[in-house]
C-alpha cells in the first residue's frame, strides 16, 4: 500500500497531480482491504487535490476506488458548457445530487467528500445560479439544461 509519508511527500513537492493519483490508488488498497474509514479519506484528499487544480479524478480512479456507476458516469457526463456558468465539475455533481434529493450527508457520501465540502459546493451554487435555496438551484440547473427533471 502506498504510504500517507510518500503521499505527502509528493504534495509537498508540489505534485498535485501525482499526489491526487497517490491518495486514489491508497484509497482503492484501503477499501479492498476492509478500511473504509482511510479509504473515504484517502479518496476526499485525491479529489481535494484535483480540485485545487481545477482538474477532475479521472474517471479511471474512481472506478479504481470503488465510486459508484452513478458518480462514475456523472463525471463522465459533465458537459464543458457548464464551464460558462461558472459552475466546477465538482459543482455540478453536487447540482445533480441535490436534484435527487439527497441530504449533504448522502451528498458527501456519494462524491467521497466531508459533509461540510458539501456544504460549502452547495453554497457557491447558490451564488453563482442567483438562488435562495435547493429547490430554486435545482429549478434552475433544468432551465440551464444542466439536469434532467425527474419528475
Amino acid at each position: 500500500m502506498l504510504s500517507r509519508h510518500w503521499t505527502r511527500a509528493l504534495e509537498n513537492d508540489g505534485l498535485l497531480g501525482a499526489a491526487a493519483e497517490a491518495w486514489a490508488w491508497r484509497a482503492a488498497a484501503e477499501e479492498r482491504t476492509g478500511r473504509g474509514e482511510g479509504a473515504t479519506r484517502s479518496a476526499e484528499r485525491a479529489l481535494e487535490l484535483s480540485e485545487a487544480r481545477g482538474q477532475r479524478l479521472p474517471t479511471l480512479l474512481l472506478r479504481a476506488f470503488g465510486a459508484g456507476a452513478e458518480t462514475v458516469r456523472a463525471v463522465e457526463a459533465v458537459p464543458a458548457a457548464v464551464e460558462g456558468e461558472g459552475l466546477s465539475a465538482r459543482e455540478i455533481e453536487v447540482l445533480r445530487a441535490l436534484g435527487s434529493g439527497l441530504s449533504n450527508k448522502d451528498i458527501g457520501r456519494t462524491l467521497f467528500v466531508a459533509e461540510s465540502t458539501v456544504k460549502s459546493h452547495v453554497k457557491s451554487i447558490f451564488a453563482k445560479l442567483g438562488v435562495a435555496n435547493r429547490t430554486q438551484a435545482v429549478l434552475r440547473a433544468d432551465d440551464l439544461g444542466l439536469i434532467a427533471r425527474t419528475a
